[in-house]
């Protein structure tokens, strides 16, 4: 067992796929490695490296392209296929969500909508607001934002050295490997001198650095607001088709025109789970004029790590009409008045006067049902999964276990749910091999950024091939895409010998 008194560097830490450069559990927030892709000199920003290290994955994507059908909705002569992307939290381990990325576009995937939860909701943001033109490639300046990101200072708070090791350990950040008990204890006595501040800060890091650090990157690339943001992901200008042999309404296509992004986080005030920019309007007066960097900073929030997100000033408008419809339709108040002026006054004073928010994550970590809707899609929404959480039990042999089988359980089981009751979507959830990697490892060394990118890319390679064009015996589409809107449709017999109809209902 390694013991957290004394780091020390060991071959390697053996884990489910492979072996993960060895990492120690004590935080090098002080002396940086020289090998760490964010110590000592700033690492170039340079996408050619990550670019080099898949060239296997890329081919597959390039040869996969020609016979992927994935969607209904079409742009550049069929050359472009359009879905909606979610990307789940994870931390450090987000980096594979740009490997997924780069290689579905090599692939001709682009993508309209575009979600997600912490570490999802970083990636989604980068790539709704770095790409000029939405049919664009959005991996390359991702992954150049992420590589020259100084993570490190991200940990802002005082007795970081002391603390962040038990934290990592109490939220499950430090990967496969498992400190003996005297490192256990090593580690409680060097944090509780640090109780006091935790306690009245409700964490250790502030994330004001981070969110300075996503507001100068959306700020860099023109968007200030979320008009902006919205402007920018708009697909008016995309030349978009309907795959020949599919139905679809003139309003239905200006619908789909219309990109979002959509980013979760939980208001733990009053036990909602807020949908960012969607659900602005309950916090501010004129939420189209926010800049959506506090939106990607309240999903980060990750419990005890970094210390809360507050918006604080609901004192000043709840008063209004709008601010009060849209608690109304969050259900908040729920009371059994029946009275509509009894319920009214109810709800002005059940609104807060501010509002805290925390990690997405503990509400839904990967919220892959965010671009639902009711009856038949004309395009899927694809998802990023980190890790394989579920693919074993959890052990709880001691309050530090138990937490994290806990934190598991509840940030991960709607989820979980969505795609049990929604079969048919299985095939279009990735799932990133990141067992072995620290996500809160904010030193990372560049070989385990590359190794997560080439994982993720990995993932995305095997989920292209579940796309691939096929016919039955008698001719007709028997691809997955299709299996997917047969199954939405109720139909359950063999394939039907036309294309299925969309109505417009997206």
């Amino acid at each position: 067992m390694l013991c957290l008194g004394r780091p020390r560097a060991f071959a390697g830490l053996q884990r489910c796929g492979g072996t993960v450069p060895a990492r120690t559990f004590r935080s090098r927030v002080v002396a940086r490695s020289a090998n760490s892709g964010n110590g000592g000199a700033p690492p170039k920003n340079d996408a050619s490296k990550y670019y080099s290290y898949i060239q296997g994955e890329l081919k597959d994507a390039r040869d996969l392209k020609e016979n992927l059908v994935i969607s209904d909705v079409v742009s550049n002569n069929g050359e472009l296929q359009w879905v909606d992307l979610v990307l789940a939290g994870g931390g450090l381990l987000g980096i594979a969500h740009v490997g997924f990325v780069c290689v579905l576009e090599e692939a001709g995937v682009r993508f309209r909508g575009i979600g997600g939860t912490s570490a999802g909701a970083i990636n989604a943001i980068i790539v709704a607001a770095t790409r000029a033109d939405p049919t664009q490639e959005s991996w390359r300046k991702t992954i150049e934002i992420l590589s020259a990101a100084d993570f490190e200072s991200f940990q802002d708070g005082e007795g970081v050295e002391n603390c962040n090791a038990l934290l990592k350990l109490a939220l499950g950040a430090s990967g496969d490997a498992k400190p003996s008990k005297l490192g256990m204890a090593w580690a409680v006595a060097k944090t509780l001198p640090e109780l006091p501040r935790i306690w009245k800060n409700r964490g250790l890091h502030p994330g004001d650095k981070f969110e300075a650090w996503v507001k100068e990157q959306l700020t860099d690339n023109g968007i200030t607001d979320v008009a902006g943001l919205h402007a920018r992901m708009s697909l008016d200008k995309s030349g978009l088709q309907i795959r020949e042999g599919v139905l679809c309404s003139a309003e239905e296509l200006a619908e789909i025109s219309r990109a979002t992004l959509k980013l979760v986080a939980s208001d733990v005030t009053t036990q909602t789970k807020v949908v960012f920019p969607d659900m602005a309007d309950l916090y501010y007066a004129n939420p189209k004029q926010q800049h959506p960097s506090g939106f990607v900073r309240a999903s980060m929030s990750v419990p005890l790590f970094f210390q809360p997100y507050e918006i604080a000033n609901l004192k000043d408008i709840k008063g209004l009409q709008s601010v009060q419809d849209a608690w109304g339709e969050t259900g908040y108040p729920d009371n059994d008045d029946t009275d509509v002026a009894a319920i009214k006054a109810a709800r002005l004073a059940a609104i807060p006067d501010k509002a805290t928010f925390v990690d997405g994550g503990t509400l839904s970590n990967f919220p892959i049902s965010l671009f639902d809707i009711k009856g038949v899609p004309l395009l899927p929404t694809v998802g990023c999964q980190l890790g394989k959480a579920r693919a074993e039990p959890q052990t709880a042999a001691n309050p530090i276990e138990l937490y994290k089988a806990m934190n598991n359980t509840s940030r991960n089981i709607g989820d979980y749910d969505y795609v049990i009751e929604n079969p048919m979507y299985k095939p279009l959830v990735a799932v990133a091999d990141t067992c072995g990697f620290g996500w809160l490892d904010f030193d990372m060394p560049e070989p385990q950024k590359l190794e997560l990118f080439k994982r993720g890319a990995a993932a995305g390679v095997k989920l292209l091939k579940r796309f691939q064009k096929s016919h039955a015996a008698d001719g007709t589409p028997n691809d997955s895409w299709t299996k997917i809107k047969r199954a939405r449709a109720g139909v359950v017999s063999a394939p039907a010998p036309a294309p299925v109809p969309v109505p417009a209902q997206h």
